[in-house]
């Protein structure tokens, strides 16, 4: 019986717990990722509007050469992640992780045309060369109000997904250490409960075979 009624108020206690536990990593993760993901938005945007500020149009219609490649590996370093500049035909003018004659046009590309419609364009994508999201951000490169080019910045995922594994992690131990002390409360409740009921169920197993002096509550000492 004991074990019964352990089992009746551990077991809803637990499962209560673990539910409320999986919402909150399937909530928090969500929320920490996406404003991550907002501020580094933010912060791409800032840097390649100071590229495309900085640019020398004269390179951009020069086409395609080593200067574009050398200032996109510059300012690369600067930012810690990939550059590439664009002409306005989409044509890849210079870049700085790979070999640019072997990408194809990038006019197409999400962020580009969201940069080409609305002055600022990103988008996040699985790189199959590099094995993890990449978030990219374009901006216009404008001269005397028509576009010119694009200057477009991107930056791994990593050490997003990274904060937001640990977090996981961290809410998954808080919530089995919660449900852990949970259960133990709820086996010294089911204890509590069962006692007096174990008192009643002998004092009716005496009463029942005609014991006499038998009393179903104790006599009070006042």
């Amino acid at each position: 019986m004991l074990h019964s009624i352990r089992s009746r108020i551990a077991i809803p206690y637990a499962v209560l717990i673990l539910l409320i536990v999986t919402a909150l990593i399937l909530y928090l993760s969500h929320l920490v990722r996406t404003t991550y993901i907002q501020q580094l938005e933010n912060r791409l945007t800032k840097e390649a509007e100071l590229l495309a500020e900085t640019l020398p149009l004269e390179a951009l219609e020069d086409g395609p050469g080593e200067t574009l490649d050398a200032l996109a590996g510059r300012y690369s370093q600067i930012i810690e992640g990939r550059v590439t500049i664009i002409a306005s035909d989409g044509t890849v003018l210079g870049e700085s992780h790979e070999d640019r004659t072997q990408m194809e046009n990038h006019l197409y590309r999400p962020e580009v045309q969201g940069a080409l419609a609305r002055g600022q364009g990103s988008s996040v994508r699985f790189s199959r060369t590099l094995g993890y999201d990449m978030m990219y951000v374009a901006v216009p490169v404008s001269e005397d109000g028509r576009v010119v080019g694009f200057a477009r910045l991107a930056l791994s995922l990593q050490a997003v997904e990274a904060t937001v594994a640990q977090l996981r992690w961290a809410i998954l131990g808080a919530g089995l250490l919660a449900a852990a002390v949970a259960v133990g409360l709820a086996i010294i409740l089911a204890e509590r409960t069962a006692r007096p009921i174990r008192a009643l169920t002998t004092v009716a197993q005496r009463m029942a075979k005609g014991e006499s002096g038998v009393r179903l509550f104790p006599t009070s000492r006042d």
